[in-house]
Order: C-alpha cells, then structure tokens, then sequence
C-alpha cells in the first residue's frame, strides 16, 4: 500500500516539475519568438472614440478577446483586470475586446469589475478585429509591442497570477526601451 502511495506521489510531483518546466520554457520562448506584425483594425469604444492598431506604438498592449456569452471567459475576465490593475503607472494597457452583439451586454458585466484607467474596451459583434488577429477560441489574448509587433499569444483561460505573466510583460516592456 505504501509503494503505490509513494508511485502516485512521485507521479504527482512529476507532472508538477513538468508542468513548472513548460512555463520556464514557454518564458524563454518570448525573447525567440518570431516577429509578427499586429493587424491594422479599427473599433469605438462605448463613448465612440475611434480605437485602432495606432494604441500600439505608446505602450505593450495585452489585447484580449472576450463575451458574456463565453463561459471561460467571464470566468478569467476579472483576473486579468486583476493583473493589468498592477501596471497602471508603466507602458502597459488592456484592450478588451467584446464579441457581444451590443454594448448593453459587455455593460452588465463589465460594470461588476472595476477597469483599470490603462484599459480600453471596444465591441466587435461582427469579429472583423478578431477574424484579423486569427481569434477563434475564446478567450484569447495577445501581447503586442510597441513595435507593433505580436511577440505573445495565449488560447484559452490562463492563471495570470501566475509569475510568468508579470515576467513576461516586465520582458517585453524592458526590450523595447
């Protein structure tokens, strides 16, 4: 009895190590990561400012697609204005992107999460901005410099309270400078 609860223990850290070495190397992928430029796009915000790939050359922008429709995504919407939250004094912003039908929808949710001032939030109910980046499954999120170049992308939920991220963007933020 006590050899498999050795085996499953040993199996458990395993996967943990495993797992810790996957973001080590996924963080020493951004210094490596070919250059993709972001795409040229056009949105307006609530107010309707007129928002397009012109945000990107003043600040690293966590461009990251969303809607109220999207389970996983109401779910980590509130940790990633946690983690943007953190930045607010640097040359780090949100672009949030909703793929809801109206603003009434993204409204009611946002409303109950209190966006940092380094967010901007547009609608793409038609997902011309997201069908430009190459979005499909939601969420997703990309990181852009100020170069305009795409050095980041992350499919699905992430745990960004994790140190990778804050790792990463203070990275990215630093290369540029």
């Amino acid at each position: 009895m006590s050899f498999v609860l050795f085996g499953i223990f040993v199996l458990i850290l395993g996967i943990m190590m495993f797992s810790l070495k996957e973001w080590e190397m996924e963080n020493e992928q951004i210094e490596e990561m070919t250059r993709i430029s972001a795409p040229e796009f056009e949105g307006k915000t609530k107010e309707g400012q007129k928002i397009d790939d012109s945000i990107f050359i003043k600040k690293v922008t966590l461009v990251h697609f969303w809607a109220t429709w999207c389970a996983p995504c109401t779910k980590e919407l509130p940790e990633v204005v946690s983690f943007v939250s953190s930045y607010q004094n640097s040359d780090f912003q949100l672009l949030l992107v909703s793929l809801d039908e109206n603003w009434s929808e993204a409204e009611s949710f946002l409303k109950k999460i209190k966006l940092p001032q380094n967010t901007i939030s547009i609608l793409d109910p038609e997902q011309r901005v997201s069908e430009k980046f190459g979005s499909y499954q939601y969420p997703e999120s990309y990181v852009v410099d100020q170069k305009a170049d795409i050095v980041a992308k992350w499919i699905g939920p992430q745990q960004w309270n994790h140190p990778f991220f804050s790792q990463t963007i203070t990275k990215i933020t630093n290369r540029v400078k």
